[in-house]
């Protein structure tokens, strides 16, 4: 038996193919671009962990009958 090895890239390949691939790639760089938002704003709704990290809610009010730390007494 006789072998014959072939360039992939001299394979002539048909429109329909390359169309296909055409909308998998946009498909998938969509997908990827929504699930990047998505987790932008999963994080941006859970917000920061730790104090140190910017933009960490800082509470503005104490809790009922107690002072809030570094607040004068009145």
């Amino acid at each position: 038996m006789d072998w014959t090895f072939v360039d992939v890239a001299d394979i002539p390949t048909p429109p329909e193919a390359l169309e296909l691939r055409e909308r998998c790639m946009v498909e998938w760089m969509v997908s990827l671009f929504l699930a990047e938002m998505g987790a932008s704003n999963l994080r941006q709704l859970s917000g920061p962990k730790s104090p140190e990290s910017p933009g960490y809610p800082l509470k503005t009010r104490g809790k009922r009958g107690k002072s809030r730390p570094g607040s004068e007494a009145r």
